[in-house]
């Protein structure tokens, strides 16, 4: 509960543009969940042969902080369903060059229900913290690509 209490701090702060308010606890979970993107979008890219760009809106974890939907999670993980379905979709040729053609940036943000879209290149994928599943996503992204 402590350090969900802290990811909870961390990511309000971060949103309200106070970082530099932030104790150096909460400035290293939110560099470690850079990290952890920035690794994770490397294995996606391997396994499509992409050069996708990954992103999360931080600021969109303000004030979906309390309660019973309070994160488990650090933005990354709930990031990944997006990003193992397009691993997923990369397993055949056809939807290999399908997403090298149509999926340039991934970005993920906080929701109150799962969402996504695809315009411009960009695939956006929301989840709130009860989190969702790989299935949406791929669902979704296999209408549209």
């Amino acid at each position: 509960m402590k350090t969900t209490m802290k990811w909870a701090a961390a990511m309000l702060l971060t949103a309200s543009g106070a970082c530099s308010a932030q104790n150096l606890a909460d400035r290293d979970k939110i560099a470690q969940d850079k990290t952890q993107l920035a690794q994770y979008a490397t294995r996606v890219n391997a396994a499509c042969g992409t050069h996708i760009q990954f992103s999360i809106n931080y600021a969109s974890y303000n004030g979906a902080v309390a309660g019973p939907t309070v994160r488990k999670q650090s933005p990354t993980e709930y990031l990944m369903n997006a990003g193992d379905a397009i691993i997923n979709i990369c397993v055949t040729p056809a939807g290999k060059a399908a997403v090298a053609q149509k999926i340039h940036e991934v970005h993920g943000a906080y929701a109150e229900a799962e969402s996504e879209s695809l315009a411009g290149g960009v695939f956006t994928y929301k989840a709130s913290y009860a989190g969702g599943s790989v299935d949406h996503p791929e669902k979704f992204l296999k209408a549209h690509l």
